[in-house]
């Protein structure tokens, strides 16, 4: 009898799920993160046979079978309680309880460098677009945003720091900044070295992003850079009070929500910041900004809004959001060139996880934008293009084997075609900008005083005479 009744008690316990499936009898709560689920598939003569419909049919079931988010996040507490494992993606348990995410510390190791010609690269173009930009009075720099990886070394697990610390990305690309007189703000080492001596968490223990309370310093910090930049008083941001909180909102938890446990972790409060806004006494600056997901927070607090005539944020150089734009718009419905240089101050941000997407992308199409049309500035635009394309280097090495060429021949061939297409479909200011440029090459007098002003003044050469070629095609119109 008792054997029975076992029996029928274990059968119910797994007839509950079906019937959840079937006739769901409760609600549960929705598993964090972004992932899709298998819709149900139609059922036809040719799926059948095919086997479609069932393949499909099976994943189907797994993703919807009943009490999947309660097995899932019990899966996933039993892990981070026994094992101190979490099973989220990327995410990482470090020691005193501190969540990461893997991409922070394998860029702040040097494991996901991008090697220092990329960042060679990157930065003459940042440096070029700098000059340049500056000779028409408009304020660019950089902003390396604090990460978690570089402000938490001593909580990171073991298995990450075996292998010896080597260059990343962050400090090279602030090593050849400063030797380029890139203008930035290294947020990444200043909050390393204030972290010891605030009075408030600057991160949380269970997110990546800063807390609150770090993104205003951060953003006070940036505010008074631009005054000094400028010359100018902006609306003062004011730190009215900091209430500290039990109650953690995104994205200070960010990292544990994407865990999907059942119970909360027992973690520290929060510091949250009351902050204010002091209207502006003259007209503020037109700013634009760049950045990946650290600025978030100061989108949403309103503060770039308050403080600036505030054009937008493009994330990740791919989507706009500002007021008009509030679910956002692709950066490449705008006539890119156009909005950058309607804008006064523009800067891009990044943290340390980012850094391998670093400018992203902002700076090759800024720079490609903006550099005349050249036959010599093409073909080495093209050869570019060629190298960082898969496709078309596998279709250059086949040309090159079946010419007898090297591949370094083939691809300056291929990109001399390209330079040579583009040419023909130049517009006619573009012509004229081209020769005029030609004509300031061949003036002594004047390409020395260039270059005396170049070298005097840290000025990018091509960024100056781009300048006095456009003022001079200016003066003829």
């Amino acid at each position: 009898m008792i054997q029975k009744l076992i029996y029928i008690f274990f059968l119910l316990v797994l007839s509950v799920p079906a019937v959840q499936y079937f006739a769901p009898f409760t609600t549960l709560k929705p598993l964090d993160g972004a992932y899709t689920l298998e819709e149900q598939p139609e059922l036809t003569w040719k799926t059948w046979y095919s086997g479609e419909f069932q393949e499909k049919y099976v994943i189907h079931l797994e993703d919807h079978v009943g009490f999947r988010e309660w097995i899932i996040r019990l899966y996933n507490q039993l892990n981070y309680s026994l094992f101190n494992l979490a099973e989220s993606p990327g995410c990482v348990v470090g020691k005193n309880g501190q969540l990461f995410l893997r991409s922070y510390i394998e860029e702040y190791m040097g494991m996901e460098f991008m090697g220092q010609p990329y960042i060679d690269q990157k930065v003459g173009k940042i440096k070029f677009i700098h000059d340049y930009l500056a000779l028409y009075g408009k304020t660019f720099f950089l902003v390396f945003a604090p990460g978690k990886a570089s402000f938490f070394p001593e909580y990171i697990p073991r298995e990450y720091t075996i292998k010896p610390f080597s260059l990343n990305n962050h400090d090279y690309y602030v090593q050849r900044c400063s030797d380029l007189d890139v203008p930035f703000i290294d947020m990444n080492s200043w909050f390393s070295k204030i972290k010891n001596n605030s009075p408030y968490d600057l991160y949380p223990l269970n997110g990546v992003h800063w807390t609150d309370y770090g993104m205003y310093l951060g953003m006070d910090s940036l505010i008074h850079y631009i005054e000094s930049k400028r010359n100018l008083d902006l609306p003062e941001l004011v730190l009215e009070d900091v209430i500290v909180s039990d109650s953690i909102a995104p994205p200070n938890n960010d990292v544990e929500v994407n865990m999907n446990l059942i119970w909360e972790i027992k973690k520290p409060p929060v510091p949250y910041p009351v902050l204010a806004f002091k209207e502006p006494k003259n007209d503020t600056p037109r700013l634009l900004v760049i950045s990946d997901s650290y600025f978030w927070q100061a989108y949403e607090a309103q503060i770039p809004q308050h403080l600036f005539n505030f054009s937008g944020f493009w994330f990740y150089s791919k989507t706009a959001y500002n007021d008009q734009y509030e679910q956002g718009i692709s950066v490449d419905s705008l006539n890119f060139r156009s909005e950058v240089m309607a804008q006064d101050v523009i800067f891009i941000m990044g943290t340390e996880a980012t850094m391998h997407m670093f400018p992203f992308g902002f700076a090759d199409q800024l720079y490609e934008s903006l550099v005349p049309k050249n036959q010599t500035f093409l073909v080495k635009l093209y050869e570019e293009k060629i190298r960082k394309s898969e496709d078309w280097m596998a279709s250059t090495r086949e040309k090159a084997i079946e010419n007898g060429q090297t591949l370094n021949e083939r691809i300056t061939i291929e990109a001399l075609y390209m330079a040579e297409l583009d040419q023909q479909n130049l517009s006619e200011d573009e012509i004229k900008l081209n020769h005029t440029i030609e004509e300031i090459r061949k003036e002594p007098e004047l390409m020395n005083a260039l270059q005396y002003r170049s070298q005097m003044n840290q000025l990018d050469l091509d960024a100056l005479i781009l300048y006095e070629a456009e003022k001079r095609c200016q003066a003829r119109i």
